[in-house]
């Protein structure tokens, strides 16, 4: 299917486009998370909560898929337990910034 978006398009359409494109292969993650951060500014918007929109579902999953990559798979632990150690690692690196503070 070839979209061909309108000079007149909302800007609901223009987010659900960009989603579409998205979805065809974007591989830049700070360009997908800018995408994703106008996506759910347009769904506001429409008074719609942003994770029942399929435009903000659409742009999170290629986001998710180009940083777990395989690991999204139904079934794999993969982006739980990652995220758990992620989680740890910026509360580490935010350590000696809390141990600064407290000796204050």
């Amino acid at each position: 299917m070839t979209i061909r978006l309108p000079e007149n398009a909302t800007a609901i359409q223009q987010v659900a486009y960009d989603a579409l494109m998205i979805q065809e292969g974007a591989c830049n993650p700070s360009g997908i998370a800018r995408q994703l951060v106008k996506t759910i500014d347009a769904v506001r918007d429409l008074e719609v909560r942003a994770k029942d929109h399929p435009a903000v579902r659409l742009v999170l999953h290629q986001l998710v898929w180009i940083v777990y990559g395989a690991d999204i798979a139904i079934g794999s632990d993969g982006p739980y337990r990652t995220w758990n150690e992620d989680m740890d690692a910026c509360r580490a690196l935010l350590a000696p910034m809390a141990e600064a503070s407290d000796a204050a």
